[in-house]
């Protein structure tokens, strides 16, 4: 038997402007829900969604996606928005406890249910409750029913318009890549929870390993109506394909909230495992509420079996590194393959949809992630999300949505964002997936951060949900920027390896990774940005403004002479000639900066321990980081990451990427290994191909690679061959036997390296005069637009 819940989302849902105030003056909460007259002028809506995507269905607005629409369409944000929705329910429910529920409404909100004043919110991402019973009204036969008879009434309030005010009760909607852009609608489900008396509440299951298999610390609130005291049978099943526990006992409860807590043993428990690890088994937990024989309430969650722990990185004293980076998931230490998962997959909630979230989420597994980043810029995701990667075996780490902001420190404020942090995990922590916890992002990025709140704060979070689960948690990213290492964090926790793309052109790129100053246990960020493909840039840029590149590529976040400059880089040229030139090269020295960047870090494990892409996705259609684009389109670099990224794989070490002709090629070869499977006489087959026809070919045997460890195997050298500006290939392939196990390739240039720095200089300086002079804006790359007349 399933729980007794009506849900609202396919409900008739009508939306409507109001100045404000003009709806409470007008008593809209009270419309009599019986004749569609009474909506004339109203637009249809969709629940879960947005205001935004509501109006473009209805023909207001156009797509907010395409070039500068969302500059046209900020008036939006200045009214209030009120929605209504129509519906009958079953007639037993006349008969029922009732409780409504929101999943969630951005951001603030005020509630009618017929006529009845239900309440007011404020925050994002906790549910909003209300006990209904005796509200609601049932005609005899629904069925038949031509007319509506409850009347459920929403007013949208008009969005805050500062982050200061709201940072962890509701996610950034600016900043170097967000427009200002905000999002307002009712986000979640909307739905009626029937029960008789009694109702279960946070359903949580808590395994913990044995020798034998698992303990389940199963705990719940009971909330009673009754006016006595009772006895009440609790009923837990515990079970999947191949299992079922049965748990049963008799309590007495009393009104109000009552603790439920059970263990019950698991034997030969099966362990849900990151997907290059082992299997993701997933068991279900039931729990049934009796009085005297009647089922009073029923509810279940999905769960899986596993242990997350935290490990010191070796190499690093206390002084250098006081936070455990390495993930230790059954016993067994990780290395964290990861992406900064820049979604939900559309910033307008209406769009989202569990068909998306599998695209994406599949092309991740194929990317070879077992990890994405939920950073503190973007809302913490939906059911879809966790639930695919549970099924996946793709682990994630969640920040809480405070970000680059100097934090309020009022006890109301700081209250309100306990609260919300403390709903945010009590939803996920069931997830099997959700490893890590975090604070904030860039939250110690600033002289005003330092002399904030924010170090109090991060601490707080972190003591607050412990009430609510034993999963890791740490303070930020980064902790050890110059400004966090001020509030007493140590220099070499966990940085961002951004340079590579904010910089571009000062240095080379594997110089900039190589500084000894990036040295640090864990990489949260790695920046590099491409050009979508031509098909998918048609979508959002308007067709005169594709080539050469018009004002809406710098409002979509397009810094044009860093891309140049990363090309330069990497192609020893701009490749600024045509926009099918000019993609193709940006998303290949995007996919080169990320694996070479990998691979560095890679080579330092254990003493590194992950490192996260700077993004895998971005959540509306953009000029930057993402590997796959917002109409879930891969980059090439996709296939770059693929191949870093792979569990196994050999690696070449360079110091350098630029050759003279008649120079010495040195590289040391290695092996990394992130899966704990051994491997013994392993043929490694080298070919370096010169654009002159020139072929040196190295093989050696590789006597044993361990389970989980990065390995130097042997040196290669080569004398560099062909003309200037030529390219050499080099490709490596492992062979067990006559299987080929893993394989990885590289291009170099044929060049002088202090030449090449030289011609990078010039677009490096370009850039940052521009930026000192029109900031971070549209401006700096199309200064014309400034000029009216």
């Amino acid at each position: 038997m399933d729980r007794n819940e009506y849900i609202l989302d396919n409900q008739t849902w009508y939306m409507k402007q109001m100045n404000p105030g003009q709806g409470i003056e007008q008593e809209i909460y009270d419309i009599p829900p019986e004749r569609d007259i009474a909506f004339s002028g109203w637009h249809y809506a969709t629940i879960p969604g947005d205001v935004y995507s509501d109006l473009q269905r209805a023909g207001v607005i156009e797509d907010p996606y395409i070039g500068r629409n969302m500059v046209k369409q900020s008036w939006v944000q200045y009214y209030e928005w009120w929605y209504i929705c129509r519906f009958n329910v079953p007639k037993d429910f006349k008969e029922k406890d009732l409780q409504l529920i929101f999943g969630g409404i951005d951001y603030s909100c005020e509630i009618w249910l017929n006529g009845h004043h239900l309440g007011k919110h404020e925050g994002m991402y906790s549910p909003i409750k209300f006990d209904i019973t005796g509200l609601v009204r049932t005609y005899l036969d629904v069925d038949n029913a031509s007319e509506c008879c409850n009347h459920l009434v929403v007013k949208l309030d008009i969005p805050p318009q500062t982050l200061h005010n709201i940072a962890g009760l509701h996610h950034t909607f600016s900043g170097d890549y967000l427009p200002g852009f905000i999002p307002v609608g009712i986000w979640r489900s909307v739905k009626i929870l029937a029960y008789e008396n009694a109702r279960i509440d946070d359903l949580y299951v808590h395994p913990r390993l044995t020798e034998n298999g698992a303990e389940l610390d199963i705990t719940a609130t009971l909330e009673l109506k009754a006016a006595a005291n009772a006895n009440y049978d609790v009923v837990i099943t515990v079970y999947d394909d191949d299992t079922n526990i049965v748990h049963k006992k008799t309590a007495r409860f009393y009104p109000g909230d009552n603790e439920i807590e059970e263990i019950i043993s698991v034997p030969d428990a099966k362990l849900w495992w990151p997907w290059d690890l082992g299997d993701q088994p997933l068991y279900f937990a039931k729990m049934e509420i009796y009085e005297n024989g009647n089922l009073l309430d029923i509810a279940s969650t999905r769960f899986g079996i596993r242990e997350i722990k935290m490990d010191y990185n070796p190499g690093f004293t206390l002084e250098e590194c006081e936070t455990p980076w390495t993930f230790v998931i059954n016993g067994k230490p990780i290395f964290l393959r990861s992406g900064c998962w820049g979604g939900p997959p559309s910033f307008l909630y209406g769009r989202n949809s569990r068909k998306k979230y599998e695209n994406l989420l599949n092309l991740a597994k194929y990317g070879n992630f077992n990890n994405l980043r939920i950073f503190g810029w973007h809302p913490p995701e939906v059911d879809d999300f966790y639930d695919i990667c549970d099924e996946l075996g793709i682990t994630t780490w969640t920040n809480f949505p405070l970000s680059s902001q100097v934090l309020r420190d009022d006890p109301a404020y700081v209250n309100a964002v306990l609260y919300e942090c403390g709903e945010i995990v009590k939803e996920r922590r069931n997830h099997p997936c959700n490893i890590f916890w975090m604070g904030g992002e860039e939250v110690f990025f600033s002289e005003a951060q330092v002399r904030s709140h924010n170090k109090r704060m991060m601490k707080e979070v972190g003591r607050y949900i412990k009430r609510y689960t034993d999963v890791p948690y740490a303070d930020a990213s980064m902790m050890s920027s110059a400004p966090a290492r001020k509030l007493g964090y140590k220099a070499k926790e966990c940085l961002h390896y951004n340079g590579a793309y904010y910089a571009a052109g000062r240095t080379a790129m594997e110089d900039y990774f190589a500084n000894p100053l990036l040295e640090c246990a864990i990489v949260p960020e790695l920046c590099g940005a491409a050009v979508p493909n031509l098909e998918s840039l048609r979508k959002f840029i308007p067709e005169n403004e594709i080539w050469p590149p018009g004002p809406s590529w710098g409002y979509l976040m397009a810094n044009l002479e860093i891309l140049r400059a990363i090309n330069m880089d990497i192609f020893g040229d701009e490749c600024y000639d045509s926009i099918e030139n000019f993609i193709d090269a940006t998303q290949k020295s995007q996919g080169e900066v990320y694996k070479f960047a990998i691979e560095f870090i890679r080579r330092k494990k254990p003493h590194m321990s992950g490192v996260a892409l700077c993004h895998f996705i971005t959540n509306r259609p953009l000029m930057k980081w993402e590997i796959i684009d917002y109409y879930g389109v891969p980059k090439q670099a996709l296939e770059y990451v693929k191949k870093a990224f792979a569990p196994l794989t050999p690696s070449i070490e360079y110091s350098k990427r630029r050759f003279m002709p008649g120079d010495e090629f040195k590289a040391n070869v290695w092996v990394l290994n992130d899966l704990y499977q051994k491997y013994e006489n392993i043929v490694c087959k080298i070919k370096i191909k010169y654009s002159d026809g020139k072929e040196d070919n190295f093989e050696e045997v590789i006597d044993c690679i361990e389970e989980n460890i990065s390995k130097k195997c042997f040196e290669i050298s080569s004398v560099v061959s062909g003309e200037l500006f030529d390219r050499f290939n080099i490709f490596v392939e492992l062979y067990d036997g006559e299987n080929l196990i893993a394989a990885n390739d590289y291009f170099l240039i044929v060049d002088d390296q202090l030449e090449a720095l030289n011609r990078k200089v010039a677009l490096y300086q370009a850039h940052r005069t521009k930026t000192l002079k029109y900031g971070k804006t549209l401006y700096r790359d199309f200064p014309e637009v400034l000029e009216l007349d």
